[in-house]
This record gives structure tokens, sequence and C-alpha cells, in this order.
């Protein structure tokens, strides 16, 4: 397989999923971005996972959804802990929280 590196989130929670569900995958090569992932995929016999959004220009590459355990990331704003936010950042927020929670 072909995955991201072991310093990513993504990778951490593919490396848990992974013994969640008592599977060890053969890593032949890890990089840092999805689109050179997506070329070494296609021009080797490597498998890779990827997410959803990196495949809509794809249509050649054969989709399989992960399931049990299906991983699953829940994004978040982040700024450092005493620092005043601005206006901006707030409103910027507001909106962010607004979205996800129609969205929910």
């Amino acid at each position: 397989m072909v995955l991201l590196h072991k310093q990513f989130v993504t990778r951490k929670l593919l490396d848990e999923c992974f013994e969640q569900a008592g599977a060890r995958p053969l890593v032949a090569a890890q990089m840092d971005w999805g689109q050179p992932m997506l070329e070494l995929i296609r021009q080797t016999d490597l498998a890779g996972i990827v997410t959803e959004t990196a495949l809509s220009q794809t249509p050649d590459l054969r989709v399989i959804p992960l399931e049990d355990p299906t991983p699953i990331r829940s994004p978040g704003l982040l700024w450092l802990k005493g620092v005043a936010r601005s206006p901006v950042l707030k409103h910027f927020a507001e909106i962010i929280r607004r979205a996800a929670g129609s969205a929910a």
C-alpha cells in the first residue's frame, strides 16, 4: 500500500482502524500529499487510502469504501489559548458553527 506519512493525523486514524480490524498493512511507500499518491497508485499495482474528495477527478480508479471500522474525522477550528481573536476570526468561527449545525 501507499499511505500518508505517520506524522499525519489521518494516518494515525488509519493505523488505529487497522489495529481494530486486526490488519497489518504492507506499506511500500509513504507520501505527504494525495495527488502524488494517486499517481503512484495509477502507475503501479499498489493500493492506497485517500479522502473521498481527492477522488473527484479519478474516474479510472476503483473505489472500495472502508467499513468496520469506518474511519471518521471531525473537523475543527484551532487557535492558541489566551490569544485574543480578531473580530474577523470570531465572525468566521460563527459562520462555521452555523454551517456545521445546519448540516447535522
